[in-house]
């Protein structure tokens, strides 16, 4: 899992960033949010490989709206955002999608606080896997 952990490592930059006045859509997340982000992220990245040893490529962490985190995996034709939000009670969303049929394959939801991992983003993180 070193592709997730160094992704994770350099992501750090998002949190406490100070917007800088030039920067029109500069956005920042705290380290309490980029936290929650990370270990779900990880969570979830260790699970498929204790279960399938496969390892996923490692997402775009970016500061998102209003002080979330967003995770984006782009693996031809699949695409899969999950976005932490910055409030901790509130449960981090996803939607994933397959270019090539986008009408009907496709998942979105949120993730239950009370179970760590989901089956439904271990299934389209599959997609994802390190060739």
């Amino acid at each position: 899992l070193a592709s997730i952990t160094d992704a994770i490592e350099k992501s750090k930059v998002i949190f406490n960033r100070q917007p800088d006045s030039s920067e029109e859509f500069a956005l920042a997340c705290s380290q309490e949010t980029w936290h929650r982000a990370t270990k779900i992220l990880f969570d979830h990245a260790s699970s498929i490989w204790e279960k399938l040893t496969v390892a996923i490529r490692p997402p775009v962490i970016s500061a998102g709206p209003e002080g979330s985190v967003d995770l984006y995996w782009r693996s031809d034709p699949y695409g899969l955002l999950l976005n932490v939000p910055a409030a901790p009670k509130q449960p981090a969303t996803y939607f994933g999608d397959d270019a090539t049929n986008p009408d009907s394959n496709r998942t979105s939801g949120k993730l239950d606080r009370a179970k760590p991992i989901d089956v439904g983003i271990l299934m389209w993180l599959a997609h994802t896997a390190e060739q």
